[in-house]
């Protein structure tokens, strides 16, 4: 999963410019207690398996604090029903804490 377009307000979560977070590694950028259920969530929204998904995740600001967010993932389908894209979805949940404080993430609604 690539970031292919960003919102300005979601590259400033991880402290980049929408510019700069094209062409990033999604997975790179959200952490998971589980990541292999991250990763399949993803897979399952672009196969059609799974319309969307809402996890608990941490990521990392431009200071390299993490901060705790809820991911929500959701397929977005043409009118043939075929996938189109995935829109993804951070809203940040807890403040940022230095590194080695990370809080524990867990899945809210998998697959």
């Amino acid at each position: 999963m690539v970031v292919h377009a960003a919102d300005p307000e979601f590259a400033r979560l991880f402290g980049l410019s929408a510019d700069e977070i094209c062409g990033l590694g999604l997975l790179d950028l959200l952490q998971s207690s589980v990541p292999a259920r991250l990763r399949e969530q993803f897979a399952a929204l672009s196969s059609g398996r799974c319309g969307r998904f809402t996890e608990t995740v941490t990521g990392r600001d431009g200071s390299g604090r993490t901060f705790t967010a809820k991911v929500t993932g959701r397929a977005v389908r043409r009118p043939s029903g075929e996938i189109a894209g995935v829109v993804v979805l951070l809203h940040r949940t807890g403040d940022a804490q230095r590194p080695g404080n990370d809080n524990e993430p867990v899945s809210d609604d998998p697959c």
